[in-house]
């Protein structure tokens, strides 16, 4: 074996190690800080929880202040399905969750989707190791919201609900609102983007329900009476608004992706000999797949390597590292092809541009 091969298997021996460990090794534990006679953490919520294992005391009120610095479906809500406790989010924003833990052991909390994922570990008040470390068996993480008696409305209002991207938002709106004083029903329908709350005018008004809703990401807008000039017309205007927003980098990836594919594909698959040239000269492709790489897959590069930092991982994960692996080795063989092999000096650009070019960052 010639010293470079050896050099090869090696580096690959110690990387494979290396993301064992990062995935699967074991995590150092945050306790909560003594205030007050209440045990204290912090937790940053960006891509993950950071601290996302908590070392607390049975028996001893924990307070949880989430802050989240981050905006989106996934985090907006955290569950603690073992202690029926749960606390809305708001976007760039904290939000504070109490509970008590009344028993040993470890116990998982999770984002209203599931996706994102943290422990909590509670040794037993006489000080010994908890007697089961591992993690319970919980329900879905789904909104489980306190419930409280409400007083019964007077009034009722309607809105337009915007910023809803998926069902879950439905949930995520009714618990903030549900939760305020002096709110007794709220129905919200992901379908018609509509919300209508019942509620004691005595103790709560519409612009608090209004500042509620913002301070979780979403935007309640007043409907217009019956007859108003100001009505459907509106309200399909910001919709469409909306949709340009999240559907623009898509668009640019497709038209720029597009020629790059049907020049390689044509090739390959089918030995067409009438592409022109300069489509399957590396820097067109190159020029071409950039911005694709750069613009469209921002927030989804974004958010993989924010999952990856917290020793996780995601779809947007493996999606970031297989573009970048096709891109950067594409990249090399564009402007340093000496460095490769002769026989292994192909682009990887129309993979980029497929993966790229055919997935919402929005979703």
């Amino acid at each position: 074996m010639e010293p470079i091969e050896l050099l090869v298997v090696l580096a690959g021996v110690l990387t494979a190690g290396f993301l064992a460990w990062f995935f699967f090794g074991p995590k150092q534990a945050r306790r909560a800080e003594l205030v007050g006679g209440v045990q204290e953490v912090h937790v940053t919520v960006k891509g993950g929880y950071s601290p996302d294992l908590i070392r607390v005391r049975e028996g001893v009120p924990v307070r949880l202040v989430f802050d989240r610095q981050e905006s989106g479906d996934c985090t907006s809500r955290v569950v603690f399905p073992d202690f029926a406790a749960s606390k809305t989010l708001p976007a760039f924003g904290t939000a504070t969750l109490e509970l008590t833990p009344d028993r040993a052991g470890r116990f998982d909390f999770a984002c209203g989707m599931n996706m994102i994922h943290g422990s909590l570990i509670v040794e037993p008040a006489d000080g010994s190791s908890p007697t089961d470390d591992r993690p319970h068996e919980t329900a879905r993480a789904v909104g489980v919201g306190p419930t409280t008696d409400r007083p019964l409305a007077t009034e009722q209002a309607e809105f337009r609900v915007s910023g809803m991207s998926c069902a879950s938002c439905v949930v995520n709106i009714e618990s903030v609102l549900g939760e305020l004083p002096g709110v007794d029903r709220v129905d919200v329908s992901f379908g018609t983007e509509r919300a209508t709350v019942e509620f004691d005018p005595g103790q709560i008004t519409p612009a608090e329900l209004q500042a509620a809703v913002a301070d979780a990401g979403y935007r309640l807008v007043p409907r217009p009476a019956p007859g108003s000039v100001d009505t459907e017309d509106r309200e399909a205007a910001e919709r469409r608004a909306e949709i340009r927003d999240l559907s623009r980098r898509v668009a640019i990836g497709a038209v720029l992706s597009a020629p790059v594919v049907f020049a390689v594909m044509a090739m390959d698959l089918f030995g067409a000999t009438w592409v022109p040239e300069f489509m399957m000269n590396r820097w067109f492709q190159l020029a071409l797949i950039t911005p694709v790489m750069l613009y469209t897959g921002w927030p989804i590069h974004r958010t993989g390597w924010l999952t990856l930092r917290h020793r996780t991982a995601d779809m947007n994960s493996l999606i970031t590292i297989g573009t970048i692996a096709a891109f950067g080795y594409s990249l090399l063989v564009t402007l340093a092809p000496s460095l490769v092999p002769e026989d292994v000096r192909e682009v990887y650009f129309e993979a980029v541009g497929v993966i790229m070019g055919g997935i919402d960052p929005a979703a």
